[in-house]
């Protein structure tokens, strides 16, 4: 999974959890604002009302009875007073009335109101003395009959009232329950909320933060020319291991330029080893057609030399020629002297003799010359070859 998507599960997980929280508040809140109206509309009103009712026959009848009669209170007024206490107590159960939710309330509701109808008559029987203005007839009501009509409405009031105590105490114990479930349910949510925290805290660290720290200083060992190191997160399926991907890419480019680099260098290296063949190649040519232009020059100077020779072996031939032409005419010429002359003759043959020999070991000596010239010739041509190679070769280079 990646950390993208781990953040977000975090996050969902984390908004889920403030939702149910907030939800469960929401729901506490609603419950304790309906235990609230309940206790207020269905209960704390009702013992409003009857404590109304209550007040107005203890003090709206009784206590004005008592008034009318020491003389405190006219009748007609009093009257006035007992009439509007009863009738604002008539409102005030009817109200109570339409409040009763349960059996038992409206069991204690009709046992009320038998006791209110028993009381009623006798009070029309007051409020008729009173109107009468009778105020012998008033003592004896109130000293015989007046508490006899009134204190059995206070026991089913009383029944009531503790009724709607009762009832108020139970909505607060369910609300309280209500409240310690929902302290509890929240308390839950929030344990789960600090563990997915906890969980989004260790991912960041451990998932982002750390490897993270750890390339950067893998980057900053590669800026420094390490390229021997080993991208941490490499083969992660997440952002890191794409992020370490691309630091392997610069790494690896990095190991390509310092192949290349290193090719470079010996390519360079191979072309001044090339380079100093070469100029040993052409040293060596030099040396090389200087010692044949040596060669062909002692060559040309002993051709010269032996040319010489044998034009002066020549004109020594010539001249040889000539004394034995003179020789023979004067052979013809003078027969006396044929035997001198054939002597001479002879000599003159032996001496041609050993100059032809002489000319032939100098055609010969011409010829081995010759001979050397055209090896040189074909040196100075293998030598061209070579230099032509050699030209080529720089060339190529």
């Amino acid at each position: 999974m990646t950390i993208k998507a781990k953040l977000f599960v975090c996050l969902g997980l984390l908004t889920l959890a403030l939702l149910a929280i907030g939800g469960s508040g929401f729901m506490a809140l609603r419950i304790a604002s309906e235990s609230a109206r309940i206790l207020v509309v269905d209960r704390v009103e009702p013992l409003k009302e009857l404590r109304t009712v209550g007040d107005l026959y203890a003090v709206g009848v009784v206590d004005t009875a008592h008034k009318i009669r020491s003389g405190e209170m006219s009748f007609d007024a009093g009257d006035a007073a007992i009439g509007n206490a009863l009738t604002t107590a008539a409102s005030a159960w009817a109200r109570f009335r339409n409040s009763v939710d349960s059996d038992e309330e409206t069991q204690l509701a009709i046992k009320f109101e038998k006791a209110r109808a028993t009381s009623s008559l006798a009070l029309e029987s007051l409020r008729a003395i009173i109107r009468g203005k009778d105020q012998a007839a008033l003592e004896a009501f109130i000293s015989k009959r007046l508490y006899p009509a009134i204190d059995p409405l206070a026991e089913p009031l009383t029944t009531l009232v503790d009724y709607q105590i009762a009832s108020a105490k139970k909505e607060y114990a369910r609300e309280e329950a209500s409240t310690r479930r929902s302290f509890w349910i929240m308390g839950v949510l929030a344990l789960l909320s600090l563990g997915i925290v906890g969980y989004a805290v260790h991912t960041t660290a451990r998932g982002v933060i750390s490897p993270i720290l750890a390339m950067r200083d893998a980057m900053r060992r590669l800026a420094d020319g390490d390229l021997e190191i080993t991208i941490p997160g490499e083969g992660r399926k997440d952002e890191i291991g794409g992020m370490a991907a691309a630091v392997a890419v610069f790494r690896d480019n990095g190991i390509e330029r310092q192949q290349l680099e290193a090719a470079q260098k010996a390519e360079q290296s191979a072309k001044e080893r090339r380079a100093q063949a070469v100029d040993r190649l052409i040293t060596n040519f030099d040396r090389d057609v200087a010692s044949i232009l040596e060669t062909v020059s002692s060559a040309s100077t002993e051709l010269e030399a032996t040319a010489t020779a044998l034009s002066s072996t020549a004109e020594k031939s010539a001249a040889n020629a000539m004394t034995v032409a003179a020789a023979s005419e004067q052979a013809t010429a003078n027969v006396s002297t044929v035997a001198s002359a054939s002597e001479e003759l002879a000599a003159s043959i032996s001496e041609i003799s050993v100059q032809v020999e002489s000319s032939l070991k100098i055609t010969e000596t011409a010829m081995r010359a010759a001979d050397e010239t055209d090896a040189t010739v074909k040196g100075l041509v293998d030598s061209a070859e070579r230099i032509g190679l050699v030209v080529s070769l720089i060339s190529d280079i």
